[in-house]
Formats: structure tokens, C-alpha cells, sequence
């Protein structure tokens, strides 16, 4: 008996060609998302599937066989930024003086949201996802929440003084960080420098 039958016979001879298509499937849905990328990087362009389509070298057809509508497309995007930005945010404890962790603190979510903000904006302009696009917006907003508390504990009590935890919030939100980045053209640095100083200050600030 040789091996071929000891082993249940000859490999199945279509295997390869099964592995190819899937490799190809694999590169072109890559190509559409990096489309999509591209796009949103030449925002206020309108996002478009033709767009996309003409972006990525591939047809309307592709782009539907692979994510169905726009819609499908939208929430595969939001799911490659997510995969991209929860190791940045969530990645490490916090460690060292209250300065320290709020510094380490500040730069992470400032190179999250350089990464977060472009998407959120074009998504802004073209709605799509509806309740699964509001669902894992609340649920960063909790996770974001859940770590300002941790990385700043002490000083930060939200049982103690839950409006300074409020402002501080509001303080490091990708909202800010978008309004003076983009409202207000100023450099990652200079945002994270006056995020830092304004918390300090208010940390520092007595209780009432």
C-alpha cells in the first residue's frame, strides 16, 4: 500500500485553484477598502461607488459581490479602523505620575483619532450603517470613558466630582481633538500640548 492510499488518496487536484480564487477574492476586497482609504483622505470629495470602483481598478459588480451595498462596504471600513485603533488605544496599562499617564494618554488618542476622524467625517456626509454605525460609536464612547477613568485615577473621582470628569471627557473626545485639528488648523502637537495644560489645570484646580 503506498502512501497516496494510506493517506485517503491523492490531494484533491481542485484545492490549489480553490486557494488562488481565494487569494485574488482576498486582494481585491483589500483593494476596495485601500479605495475607500484614498477617498476619504481627498475629503470633501463625495464618496461614491463609482468612486470607489474606479479607485480600486474593479467594477460596480465587485464591489457588490464582495460587500453587497454601500452600506456593507461602510461597515467593513469601520471595522478595519477599529482594527487599526484599539491596539493604539488600549494596547498598555498606564503607568507613572498623574502628568506622565495623561501625556501617554493624550498621544494615544491623538494618533487613534488622526486614524478615526477623516472616516467619521465622510461618514457624516454620506450616512450609512444607521443603528450598527450609532452602536460602535457608543461603545468607543464607553470604552474611551472607561479608560480616562482608569489612566487618571487619582486624582480623577468620578464619585467625588463627576462634572470635572465631564470636561475632561469632553476635553480629550475625538470631537475636540477634530474641532482643533480641523476647525482650528493646529498641529498634533500644539492640540496635544493645550489638551494637556487644560487638564492639568483643571486636575489641579481645587474642589468646590
Amino acid at each position: 500500500m503506498d502512501e497516496r492510499t494510506m493517506s485517503g488518496g491523492d490531494p484533491d487536484p481542485g484545492a490549489p485553484r480553490v486557494d488562488g480564487r481565494r487569494r485574488r477574492s482576498e486582494r481585491s476586497r483589500e483593494k476596495i477598502l485601500d479605495a475607500v482609504a484614498t477617498a476619504i483622505e481627498d475629503a470633501p470629495v463625495e464618496l461614491t461607488a463609482e468612486r470607489i470602483a474606479a479607485g480600486a481598478g474593479v467594477s460596480l459588480s465587485t464591489i457588490s459581490r464582495h460587500f453587497g451595498d454601500l452600506d456593507g462596504l461602510s461597515a467593513a471600513m469601520r471595522e478595519r479602523v477599529q482594527a487599526r485603533i484599539v491596539p493604539i488605544l488600549f494596547g498598555r496599562p498606564f503607568e507613572g505620575s498623574t502628568r506622565g499617564r495623561l501625556r501617554d494618554l493624550i498621544q494615544r488618542r491623538g494618533e487613534a483619532f488622526e486614524i478615526l476622524g477623516p472616516f467619521q467625517r465622510v461618514s457624516l456626509r454620506n450616512p450609512s450603517g444607521g443603528a450598527q454605525a450609532r452602536e460602535q460609536q457608543e461603545e468607543l464612547r464607553i470604552r474611551l470613558r472607561e479608560q480616562l477613568l482608569a489612566a487618571l485615577a487619582p486624582p480623577l473621582d468620578e464619585a467625588a466630582d463627576p462634572d470635572r470628569v465631564a470636561v475632561v471627557e469632553a476635553l480629550l473626545s475625538p470631537e475636540a481633538w477634530t474641532q482643533l485639528r480641523t476647525g482650528q488648523a493646529l498641529a498634533p502637537e500644539r492640540v496635544e500640548a493645550l489638551l494637556e495644560a487644560s487638564v492639568m489645570a483643571l486636575l489641579d484646580a481645587p474642589l468646590d
